[in-house]
């Protein structure tokens, strides 16, 4: 490889520290990318969550605005659900509410789950690998 080549070690002229962090962030730079396009992602969530309430919202004061004019005021103290802030906060938080519900889950039964079913394929694969060595030896 190019970089284990241009080691001082090994007649290059870098020094082997230099060689051996820039391998590093290479191994790097594929979460590094993973990362950032999960931020994108994570940032246009949140804008289309938050578009979602402005125009409820919008929709919300309309229909207010169509029924001031025809109603008298006794529902002065009725706070509808649309117009809390609590609901814009649902909806930007809700990604962030389901990893957290969603992690442990994943961590302590599906992954070990899988990985039983993957050890199992394994041993009965290498099973029948050694099977047929055997027949055909």
């Amino acid at each position: 490889m190019y970089l284990e080549s241009s080691k001082r070690c090994h007649g290059g002229r870098v020094d082997d520290a230099a060689v051996d962090h820039a391998k590093d962030f290479l191994l790097l730079c594929p979460v590094l990318g993973l990362a950032i396009a999960y931020a994108a992602a994570y940032a246009y969530a949140v804008a289309l969550f938050a578009a979602q309430w402005d125009l409820e919202a919008r929709r919300a004061a309309r229909n207010d605005d169509d029924d001031a004019s025809s109603s008298d005021d006794d529902d002065v103290f009725d706070v509808a659900p649309h117009r809390s802030a609590v609901r814009r906060a649902l909806l930007e938080n809700y990604d962030s509410a389901m990893t957290l519900l969603v992690a442990p889950l994943l961590e302590y039964w599906a992954y070990p789950f899988i990985e039983a079913r993957r050890r199992r394929r394994g041993a009965a694969a290498s099973a029948a690998a050694a099977g047929r060595r055997a027949a055909s030896g």
